[in-house]
């Protein structure tokens, strides 16, 4: 994961170094919905129960497991011609009923409940870069918080958040006027799956 951060890193640099030979800064910003949260490709409320051992006997279950999409709030600055700088905040949370087997009777033990926020730069190249439509690829890698709530009692902690982009894809509904729809294919602990979202470019 050092290696990433660095390659980030020197990606960023070059960037920047572009865009002073370019000559070009433009900012957008956009709100996207969509893909699975890393929590649920993590288990973490996996259903259990197997009637040839003991988990879900001596041991808790969970089922109804339920998920919001990942809802993200980004930054974009685009560099010159080919290098997009971004930032992401994210969030997402997950819910699932707790249960163990009593004689012959599920009983119910409430509901846990885990959330994810992230906070992650990136940065991403440009293999298109029209007024109307953009085509890119790009690597984010940040922080995650994750707050686990089971039996009332809070688990806290931080770990990395990154995101791989193979392709990404922005169109601009009108020449000369910001606003713009984009969708993204996303491997990664923040995001697994595809983004929709809108965003105005100014």
């Amino acid at each position: 994961m050092k290696k990433l951060a660095f390659i980030l890193i020197l990606l960023a640099g070059f960037a920047f170094g572009a865009a002073a030979q370019e000559n070009s800064f433009n900012k957008s910003v956009s709100f996207s919905i969509g893909g699975v949260t890393g929590m649920d490709a993590d288990g973490l409320f996996i259903n259990s129960y197997d009637p040839y051992s003991l988990a879900g006997i001596y041991e808790p279950t969970w089922s109804d497991v339920t998920y919001l999409p990942v809802f993200s709030l980004d930054g974009d600055w685009i560099l010159g011609r080919w290098i997009d700088v971004s930032l992401s905040l994210s969030y997402s949370s997950m819910k699932a009923e707790k249960q163990k087997l009593e004689g012959n009777t599920i009983k119910s033990f409430g509901y846990s409940k885990a959330l994810q926020l992230c906070l992650v730069p990136g940065i991403k190249v440009l293999w298109a870069n029209q007024e109307r439509f953009k085509l890119y690829s790009g690597f984010d890698i940040g922080a995650e918080a994750r707050w686990i709530i089971d039996d009332g009692k809070p688990d806290f902690n931080l770990g990395t958040a990154w995101d791989l982009v193979p392709i990404g894809a922005r169109f601009k509904f009108i020449d000369n006027y910001g606003l713009y729809t984009f969708t993204e294919g996303m491997i990664g602990r923040r995001v697994l799956g595809v983004r929709f979202g809108f965003g105005f470019a100014f």
